[in-house]
């Protein structure tokens, strides 16, 4: 046996943390939904992806925003044009393509999603204090193994 090997976890141990990590990712969810509608009551989870998208990619045109969170080009559509509506996104004209229409976030826009992001970080952090130092040294870790396993994953198409 190749002592360099890799030893895979045993299955009821994957199974354990499969179920904490699901559950904990459920609580994370609910919280996010929650925090979310206390920064801004009309701030969907569809809503909030498209926030959350152009933050990262600003000026994506709607066929971008489409691919990307795996809508209907109508769909993306309507989430946008409610999002302009309450003045959340603004579009432009693209930089390459003047018939082109690239989203951005507005000023308003922005802010709400900096605020939601900080209080997300503030209610995580709080829990993380309760954590007994070396439990948190661990978590950390762990969290950087599994982030690089489900980037591998997803880059692998699951």
């Amino acid at each position: 046996m190749d002592r360099h090997r890799r030893q895979e976890p045993p299955d009821e141990a994957l199974s354990e943390a499969a179920e904490h990590l699901a559950f904990s990712a459920e609580l994370i969810t609910v919280m996010a939904g929650r925090t979310a509608l206390a920064v801004d009551p009309s701030l969907s989870p569809p809503r909030l992806r498209v926030l959350d998208l152009l933050m990262a990619q600003p000026g994506v045109n709607l066929t971008g925003i489409a691919r990307s969170l795996g809508v209907t080009l109508s769909r993306a559509s309507r989430i946008c044009a409610e999002l302009e509506r309450i003045g959340l996104v603004q579009r432009t004209p693209a930089r390459g393509d003047r018939r082109e229409i690239a989203l951005e976030l507005t000023t308003e826009g922005r802010r709400n999603l900096e605020t939601l992001r900080e209080r997300r970080r503030e209610w995580v952090m709080g829990a993380l204090r309760s954590m007994p130092a070396a439990e948190l040294s661990g978590l950390l870790a762990g969290i950087h193994a599994l982030a690089a396993s489900l980037a591998t994953s997803a880059a692998d198409g699951l």
